[in-house]
């Protein structure tokens, strides 16, 4: 496609990507008090000067405002929930009009400690191409990491990312050369790749983490944001369980 193979961005600052509003406010919560606390008792144990040290995102509302919290809940849901990348239908992405996807690395394409693309995944792969999707990999983990997975299989990536910020799906989507519209985003994570595929207008998609034994702290810290959210959207209807195929 002409463009940079392996792309880099910029470390954010506590005050730029993480401290911009999107869509609502992005702000360390106290109000999830004990979503916030558990974070805080990893914090201190592993000794984490700086929250933007670490990709991840606490979104502050109000709880007051009933439609203040539907409107979050709504960015966190995802508009397809399959078990692995296996399930989706590429077809079907076809005839909705996507022909570019943006998909994580870790516990999406692979487990989070397996360095290489699994014979399956190179097959699936050929047959995305093969059907005419561009393909980009964006990860939050490093250059090491997704150079080492993403070059073999001549795949563009996105390291570093800082997921969900947007400028890492922007930058993917000039990687593509398409527009939000035209692409989907798949991921494992709801506070990253949902979120931010969902306030850049993307198809998201979201699989089961292949290993979740495997996932790093910053991603330990999504998971009890994402255990608060999950029960919520059930308490409301929202995520019904046989609906994830």
């Amino acid at each position: 496609m002409g463009v940079q193979r392996v792309i880099t961005l910029g470390t954010p600052s506590a005050e730029g990507a993480w401290g911009r509003r999107n869509g609502f406010k992005e702000t360390i919560v106290t109000n999830l008090k004990e979503g916030f606390n558990k974070g805080n008792a990893l914090f201190r144990r592993r000794n984490v000067q700086a929250l933007h040290e670490i990709p991840f995102v606490w979104y502050s509302f109000d709880d007051s405002d009933s439609r203040g919290v539907e409107t979050m809940f709504e960015r966190l849901m995802p508009h397809m929930r399959v078990n692995t990348i296996y399930d989706i239908d590429l077809h079907a992405l076809k005839e909705q009009g996507i022909i570019g996807i943006i998909t994580d690395l870790d516990n999406t394409l692979v487990g989070a400690k397996v360095p290489l693309a699994t014979p399956e995944l190179v097959k699936w792969l050929d047959v995305v191409r093969d059907l005419g999707f561009k393909v980009v990999i964006v990860s939050n983990n490093n250059q090491t990491r997704v150079a080492k997975f993403a070059e073999p299989l001549n795949i563009p990536s996105i390291h570093a990312a800082r997921k969900p910020a947007n400028r890492a799906f922007k930058a993917a989507l000039t990687v593509l050369e398409l527009r939000a519209e035209q692409t989907a985003v798949i991921g494992d994570q709801m506070m990253t790749d949902v979120l931010g595929g969902r306030r850049m207008g993307l198809h998201t998609i979201l699989v089961n983490p292949i290993t979740p034994a495997d996932e790093g702290f910053g991603t330990r810290i999504n998971r009890i944001m994402e255990r608060f959210v999950l029960s919520r959207l059930r308490k409301k209807g929202l995520w019904p369980e046989e609906d994830r195929k």
